[in-house]
């Protein structure tokens, strides 16, 4: 059986009052702003695997949980994200998510962010 070391997953739907565990993983998640459930996004990685818990990012139009691994020769940032599709994001506002992640980092969630040329249907502002 393979083992999952680093998942990310958006759209988690926790609220301050979800509980969810599971055994050998540790869980990094970010709620809603109004704490009902819908949007969030969570990291859920291996127990074994070094790392530390960076800030959530937490707004009406981004949630976005993220942890950076002790690895050699430098660290890496990993972060899970959810961006509703009712909002539109400026470019400052990504760049300033962008910045907080440092210069290494892999992050990937539901951006709602839809073009043709992607294979969608339609094209959104985000796309």
């Amino acid at each position: 059986m393979h083992k999952i070391d680093i998942a990310r997953i958006s759209e988690t739907h926790f609220t301050s009052g979800t509980v969810f565990k599971i055994p050998h993983y540790s869980i990094y998640h970010t709620i809603h702003p109004y704490d009902t459930a819908h949007g969030g996004a969570a990291v859920i990685l291996r127990n074994s695997i070094r790392h530390h818990e960076l800030l959530h990012h937490q707004s009406d139009k981004i949630q976005a949980a993220t942890i950076q691994l002790d690895a050699h020769p430098w660290p890496l940032t990993i972060s899970a994200i959810y961006c509703p599709p009712r909002h539109v994001i400026s470019t400052d506002e990504y760049t300033t998510l962008f910045r907080s992640l440092g210069s290494r980092f892999l992050i990937g969630g539901d951006w709602n962010a839809k073009h043709t040329a992607w294979g969608a249907r339609l094209i959104t502002p985000k796309g």
